[in-house]
């Protein structure tokens, strides 16, 4: 949590709902998931709320922090909360109102196809600034620091099946396994942020760190999660 100890606001980072990779159990965008909140420090009233993630399905919490910072715009000084976490997306509010100091869109998102699941058609992105990391991964991101790490990656990739050309927002697949950016520990993770007023710099920590996703049929037993990442594949 941060206390803005002079107008006496604190501000509330909250995670995803659990279980957090499905939400057929909990329709819609779900109230607070995934949310900064703002409440007065000696009453603990609501103040207002700012929703991050819509229908949260990637464990993209708000896990660390906000930060209380100033923002200069059209020739004047905004009192500002930053808040940030694993979707790699920034976010700079009026920490006294909660509304966005820059524009924030609803665009559209890819949709699931796993049973039962209904993702938001739409998530907000602000429009600046932009991505802290790494958003998608496609093909022609496999390293090539040498043959052998190029040419085990793209065995992983042929044998398993797995799913690239993957964006912002890329759901959990259905009994098929996708490379998703950022991961459940990429983005702005657990290291928080600092702000310098003297430099107007705001320094986050940031993991372009991608992970293996996606949900199976449970009739159809466990994932063999050692074989999938086992000697055969040492770039895993």
């Amino acid at each position: 949590m941060t206390v803005d100890a002079k107008r006496g606001i604190v501000y509330l980072p909250f995670g995803a709902p659990s279980g957090d990779l499905f939400g057929g159990d909990r329709a819609g965008n779900n109230l607070y998931d995934s949310s900064i909140v703002a409440v007065d420090a000696k009453s603990g009233k609501y103040l207002w709320h700012f929703q991050v993630v819509h229908h949260d399905v990637w464990d993209f919490d708000l896990e660390t922090p906000p930060v209380l910072m100033d923002v200069k715009k059209g020739g004047r000084t905004i009192p500002a909360v930053a808040v940030f976490g694993k979707s790699s997306l920034l976010f700079l509010l009026d920490r006294t109102t909660g509304k966005p100091i820059y524009d924030v869109t609803e665009k559209p998102v890819a949709q699931s196809d796993v049973p039962g699941e209904q993702l938001s058609p739409t998530q907000p992105f602000p429009a600046k600034p932009g991505y802290l990391a790494r958003v998608g991964f496609s093909i022609a991101d496999i390293a090539t620091v040498t043959p052998e790490l190029e040419a085990n990656c793209r065995k992983l990739i042929s044998d398993n099946n797995v799913l690239t050309e993957t964006g912002p927002y890329a759901p959990p697949t259905y009994n098929r396994i996708r490379v998703i950016f950022p991961s459940e520990i990429g983005g702005a993770d657990w290291g928080g942020a600092s702000f310098n007023p003297a430099l107007g710099y705001l320094f986050i920590n940031v993991n372009d760190l991608g992970q293996l996703n996606g949900l199976k049929d449970p009739e159809s037993g466990p994932v063999d999660v050692a074989k999938l990442a086992g000697t055969n594949h040492p770039a895993a």
